[in-house]
């Protein structure tokens, strides 16, 4: 065996990985081991990224740990562990992934090109597998076509597939656009052993079983993977009917297009087959029932009625909830491994937060999110402390923008709001004091805070997960915005209709929080910053359609546009 630095460049250039040629005249080795060791040995030096081992790498240190003995084919071709590996590939579909991707076209050959110029495995523009030239030897188990069957090819071979494990593990595992898909904010990079990936697959039993075994396994993904069977199914059969335009349907109502509702309703579980005799162009109480059931796991307002929005939601066609189902699963995959028990969930989308605690949510209420042009951003953090009578230290774009302009006209307009005016070292700045004709968005020495109160803008209660982004979660005095079925009226931050509820459930493991003391604490109207025990998992989502925890299928409107912009992401990744 030769000396092992790094020993492989791997360069993927217009879709062709190119393995440097050994000097003029050396021999090639029969035996695929030793034409596996070539491959891995064939230049001195691999390039290595940021400090993260490339392919490459991997590769070869998986190869040099056992020796250069192939995984996936032997003598004759592809062997079992290889058709399983290929079915496994084959089943990508399953979890919204392109098979393509990751199997070889079974129309053209490898090629090691058989002439003094470096020899080149050419791969798909992918990078994934090259083309494997497969024949059945008997009942369907692989063989390389034809009389080209060199160990130099069948190592190729090899490693291709080797280097499609490594790629579908990646993609299943942290998704395929993380890095351009982050959602206005930060998506950590799921950590992944590639060398482990690779040594637990050749040691497998079952590599169809390992690879399956590589997808997440929260209940979100488990949950949109099943939805996606379920609507691809629909879409198979045709889809579902779309309900013709015209005035709103309402209960009670007789109307031939009711009879187009009534079917559209069934197919999606909303309403139970009808009984022979039933009126079907009659909208009785059983259509008005799955109306708001339809209404309500598409986060409309359940009146039972089919005004324009939820006509809008009942004729989206079922390919396009499908792609809705791909986009999010991608976004389940962003999300960590652990959780953590318990954890908060915000799904921006559906404006709604949840606590879950041993896999069951605790404690569910709405949210008030960024508005268009503010955006709440996409992150996981950990709550570490909780704020009561908080101070609110106005933002100073907030500042300038809003509040300047009251000050120019009345110095004392912001002491109604209990706002008052400090210097850039803290101290109290009298507002009748300054020329504010003088300060501008450019010149601005001053801070803005809110003193604690009942009209303070974050209410009586503040969440703190320190985060770049300077967003929380908090209470809020405007009370009505919970009432709206869309509700993106904040700056960023996060309101929650039931801040006493949520800061009584993360302080149970804090000793002396009981929920009477919490309520001494804002009676007393000081600000007071209370340390959680142990800091709770946060993770702000946008996902615009998932399972819920009765098995339906929940979707909302794509509020930021951001399913547009995965799409596109997804779709540049893709080619």
């Amino acid at each position: 065996m030769k000396a092992f630095p790094v020993l492989w460049l791997l360069a993927v250039t217009a879709g062709v990985i190119l393995v440097r040629q050994p000097e003029a005249g050396a021999a090639i080795v029969g035996d695929i081991p030793s034409s596996i060791e070539h491959l891995m040995t064939a230049v001195p030096q691999s390039e290595v990224g940021l400090g993260t081992p490339t392919d490459a790498d991997v590769l070869a240190g998986f190869y040099q740990q056992r020796q250069y003995k192939p995984v996936w084919i032997d003598d004759r071709g592809l062997n079992g562990r290889g058709q399983s590996l290929l079915q496994a590939f084959r089943s990508a579909t399953d979890d919204g992934l392109d098979p393509s991707e990751y199997l070889p076209p079974e129309t053209s050959a490898v090629n090691l090109a058989a002439s003094n110029s470096a020899p080149t495995l050419r791969v798909p523009a992918t990078a994934a597998a090259p083309s494997l030239p497969l024949s059945p030897r008997s009942a369907g188990d692989g063989a390389l076509a034809g009389s080209g069957a060199t160990a130099d090819r069948l190592a190729s071979m090899d490693v291709a597939l080797n280097l499609a494990l490594l790629r579908y593990a990646s993609d299943v595992r942290r998704g395929r656009t993380v890095q351009s898909g982050n959602e206005d904010g930060r998506v950590a990079l799921k950590v992944m052993d590639p060398l482990g990936v690779l040594t637990k697959a050749a040691e497998s039993n079952d590599p169809k079983a390992f690879v399956a075994s590589l997808a997440p396994i929260d209940p979100i993904y488990i949950g949109l993977r099943r939805l996606l069977a379920r609507y691809r199914a629909i879409a198979a059969a045709g889809g579902w009917p779309t309900v013709p335009e015209g005035p709103k349907l309402e209960p009670g109502m007789t109307d031939r297009r009711t009879a187009a509702l009534r079917l559209r309703l069934q197919l999606t579980d909303d309403l139970p087959v009808t009984e022979q005799g039933r009126a079907l162009d009659r909208f009785d109480d059983a259509v008005e029932q799955a109306v708001r059931r339809f209404q309500g796991r598409n986060g409309l307002a359940a009146d039972g009625v089919v005004g324009p929005r939820t006509l809008a939601a009942l004729n989206v066609p079922a390919q396009d909830r499908i792609r809705q189902i791909l986009v999010n699963l991608e976004r389940s995959r962003w999300l960590p491994d652990d959780l953590g028990n318990p954890y908060v969930m915000v799904n921006l989308a559906a404006f709604e937060l949840e606590v879950v605690e041993s896999g069951r949510t605790a404690l569910q209420m709405r949210v008030v999110v960024g508005e268009l042009d503010k955006r709440t951003p996409v992150f996981s953090d950990a709550i570490s402390y909780i704020e009561f009578n908080p101070y609110w230290n106005i933002p100073r774009s907030i500042a300038v923008k809003e509040e300047l302009p009251q000050l120019r006209g009345n110095p004392g307009a912001l002491s109604a709001k209990n706002i008052k005016i400090l210097s850039s070292d803290g101290e109290v700045v009298d507002p009748y004091m300054v020329d504010w004709s003088t300060v501008n968005s450019n010149h601005f020495p001053y801070r803005l805070r809110q003193e604690p109160g009942q009209r303070n803008a974050l209410g009586r209660i503040k969440f703190m997960f320190p985060n770049p982004y300077d967003i929380y979660l908090h209470d809020t005095p405007s009370r009505s915005l919970f009432q709206r079925s869309v509700r993106a009226f904040s700056h960023g931050c996060i309101r929650v209709e039931k801040p006493l509820e949520l800061a009584e459930l993360l302080l149970r493991q804090t000793d002396g929080w009981q929920r009477s003391r919490i309520d001494g604490v804002i009676k007393d109207g000081r600000n007071r910053a209370v340390s959680l025990a142990k800091p709770v998992p946060v993770h702000i989502v946008y996902l615009t359609a998932w399972m819920s925890p009765d098995g339906r299928a929940q979707f909302r409107d794509d509020l930021y546009n951001r399913d547009a912009t995965l799409v596109a992401a997804l779709d540049a990744h893709r080619e």
